[in-house]
């Protein structure tokens, strides 16, 4: 008997470069995002001290109300998606909205307008999330649900790749402008002479990749999926088993340790990082990233999730450490390499889990309940790195995070890895 989707069926035979094509697609869409969303967010950190005068605090303020608004968000539109047995309308708007709010960052002059739009931009991320992993599970047999995820979190880390070399493209170019005939070296020392209305350049030139995202979209092709047995589902965690609950309270705990990456750009330019090389280093962490997050997915079908990922969050806690001692360009880029290797053994693999540990007709909803219990973390942790950065300095920031790290992973431990979902009478 074939393998079968959480829709209940099998799942499509039809396969572009050996993945389900709705994965397939999927991947692309996520390349185009990220274009366009690191094109931004490899020069965010510097855009909001330099252009509209945020300091530490106030961009705790900002990333964490952001983020605590989306993770909120994850939950409700994976249990709606769940309710009416469709996704990929949410997933859609959710693509469209965070698309329009990236680019108009580009026009803001204070950091007080910088906060809507990025609540607007993240109310997008927490509408599409759920929906979309659930669409990658609903189109994948579970013994490959590793595999899938690693594939899309590849494709989304290649367009973090690509952003910020087009954000560098973009800042040399008015460097020049600025600085006519001036030394090619110029490009990559530090100066003060980048123009502000080059960040500004790089928002308004991400809505190209933006507005091809979500006309990718389009291309996915939803199956009518099956009702839940128990009726409606409801937004509730009783419907889910002990080993899930747990490893939600270990999310918990992992996601206190992950503060803003825009506190690791501001700590990197503060040992030495020209303004210029900074989307570069962005661009090093994705490179990393994007190798590293399929073979830790194909990884994870055979030696299982916690093992994988318990090697990324090891490498995440020396970091964290490496971060306090760093001091020049060179241990800065060693340090993002080691950061995207972190992600890449975590991002796909921590939601395959959730897919191992979840019936089929309530993935929706237990895919936004995992989401939402990394992002509510995210509130606290962003409000605490600022907090810690502005009163004694970047180490205890560190310090912090490679202490939750380690709590979250003893609850990880504890978590037994026995896959759901396996097909109706081949248990």
């Amino acid at each position: 008997m074939p393998s079968m989707s959480e829709n209940g069926h099998p799942p499509s035979k039809e396969r572009i470069a050996g993945q389900p094509r709705n994965v397939f697609v999927l991947g692309l869409v996520s390349l185009f995002n990220d274009i366009g969303s690191e094109m931004i967010f490899s020069i965010y950190p510097l855009f909001l001290t330099a252009v509209v005068g945020a300091g530490a605090e106030a961009i705790g303020l900002i990333e964490g109300i952001a983020e605590s608004l989306s993770a909120l968000l994850k939950t409700v539109s994976g249990w709606i998606s769940d309710r009416t047995r469709t996704r990929k309308p949410l997933v859609i708007a959710g693509y469209s909205m965070a698309n329009i709010a990236q680019p108009l960052m580009g026009l803001v002059s204070a950091w007080q307008q910088v906060l809507p739009l990025r609540i607007i931009d993240r109310i997008g991320k927490g509408v599409r999330t759920a929906p979309r992993d659930a669409i990658v599970c609903d189109s994948t047999p579970p013994e490959e649900y590793g595999s899938a995820f690693g594939f899309q979190r590849s494709m989304d880390s290649v367009g973090g790749v690509i952003g910020p070399i087009l954000a560098f493209a973009v800042l040399a170019f008015f460097h020049w402008r600025a600085n006519p005939g001036a030394p090619l070296l110029s490009y990559f020392v530090a100066d003060k002479t980048t123009p502000i209305i080059a960040f500004r350049y790089v928002f308004y030139l991400a809505a190209i990749p933006n507005v091809i995202c979500v006309l990718l979209m389009l291309l996915v092709r939803e199956k009518a999926r099956r009702a839940c047995k128990d009726g409606a589902p409801k937004l509730t965690l009783a419907g889910f088993d002990r080993p899930f609950r747990l490893y939600l309270a270990a999310t918990v705990c992992l996601g206190l340790s992950q503060f803003s990456n825009t506190f690791l750009i501001l700590r990197a330019q503060a040992g030495g990082v020209a303004v210029p090389l900074i989307p570069l280093l962005y661009l090093f962490y994705h490179l990393v990233y994007s190798a590293s997050a399929a073979p830790a997915g194909r990884a994870s079908d055979t030696l299982g999730r916690k093992r994988v990922i318990t090697m990324g969050y090891a490498v995440f806690i020396l970091m964290s450490l490496g971060w306090i001692y760093v001091n020049t360009p060179v241990a800065a880029a060693g340090l993002f390499a080691m950061y995207g290797l972190f992600f890449g053994f975590t991002q796909g693999t921590e939601r395959a889990f959730v897919a191992d540990l979840t019936p089929a007709e309530r993935r929706g909803t237990a895919m936004g309940l995992y989401h939402t219990a990394m992002g509510l973390a995210l509130l606290p942790a962003s409000a605490i790195a600022g907090v810690l950065w502005a009163s004694f300095g970047p180490a205890a920031m560190f310090l912090f995070a490679g202490a939750m790290a380690s709590v979250g992973l003893m609850l990880l431990s504890f978590v037994q890895e026995s896959p759901f979902g396996e097909p109706e009478g081949e248990s």
